[in-house]
């Protein structure tokens, strides 16, 4: 059966990733961020003919393992392979190497990045990790458990890795809460290679559109979404950092705001058949050139040092 491209409103507790994932005809709050990013980007990222290839990084290999280790431990021995320690760069080594693939990972045996491919990586529906790297996300994952915030928000869960899609303005959209607790707070795993900067990465990505379209995402399916907290753990080990921030109500409604903004923009380049880049823009409904000027910053300085002015 073909996987379906499109999410008909509703609640889905047990969808896996990759099916929730496959789903590209709705609208998610990365796209939505890309959107407001460049109108242009977006659609050859997203929507083209020939889309930027999704091409898996062991950033987010690392980060998918150890949300099955955070959220899902019970299920994580079965989605997680441990690969032999072989040396691939050596003939014995590759034959040992694809034996295994070829027995234990049939659909990755013949892939073309099977024999040079860094990990942790995904192969065939499984993630591949190494030792040492599987021992780091179990240690980092315990650390997680042993956090009193992020121990607190987990008891009190009361669904984890819940999709959902609904519909705003005739736009099927959809959304993943990684955690969502009885009073109704989405909580929402990241990592980071340093949470003391966080604070400045939720202004700067603008991830209150992730909060506000979350929680009118679940409101929609008739869910007493309430708040919105991000967890933040530093992916080093033996000491990582751990970091909960919770996005106010002003913030939640921030995001509200340039999430819908981004759909004016989606809909206006859908109207125009059109997607400007950084030089465009869709004026009465036509591409027309955007050239900016581009102006000296306030702390600008003359040859002698002293503050320009004219």
């Amino acid at each position: 059966m073909a996987q379906p491209t499109l999410l008909e409103h509703g609640l889905y507790p047990d969808m896996p990733a990759q099916s929730y994932h496959g789903c590209r005809d709705n609208l998610t709050q990365s796209k939505l961020r890309d959107i407001l990013d460049c109108p242009l980007g977006a659609y050859r990222k997203h929507w083209s003919q020939t889309p930027v290839p999704d091409v898996n990084t062991v950033a987010r290999t690392e980060g998918s393992v150890l949300h099955l280790l955070a959220l899902e431990p019970d299920k994580a021995p079965d989605d997680i392979l441990i690969v032999p320690d072989v040396k691939r760069n050596t003939k014995a080594g590759k034959e040992a190497w694809l034996a295994w693939c070829k027995e234990t990972v049939p659909a990755s045996a013949s892939a073309p990045y099977a024999t040079k491919a860094d990990f942790p990586c995904e192969m065939g529906g499984w993630y591949l990790l190494d030792e040492p790297t599987h021992a780091r996300l179990e240690n980092v994952a315990g650390a997680l458990h042993a956090d009193p915030a992020y121990r607190s928000l987990y008891a009190d869960r009361e669904a984890v890795e819940l999709s959902f899609a609904w519909v705003f303005d005739s736009f099927p959209c959809r959304g993943r809460a990684d955690l969502l607790t009885k009073d109704g707070i989405v909580v929402d795993l990241k990592t980071s290679a340093n949470p003391l900067g966080f604070e400045r990465a939720i202004f700067n990505w603008k991830l209150p559109i992730q909060a506000a379209f979350y929680i009118d995402g679940l409101r929609a399916n008739e869910v007493d979404a309430q708040g919105f907290i991000w967890v933040v753990c530093e992916r080093s080990w033996p000491h990582p950092l751990i970091g909960a921030f919770e996005c106010t109500p002003d913030m939640i409604e921030w995001g509200r705001r340039w999430y819908q903004h981004a759909l004016c923009v989606y809909s206006d380049c859908i109207e125009a058949d059109a997607w400007p880049g950084l030089s465009g823009l869709i004026d009465g409904g036509v591409l027309v050139p955007n050239i900016r000027q581009v102006e000296l910053p306030r702390w600008a300085t003359d040859p002698s040092g002293e503050r320009w002015a004219i």
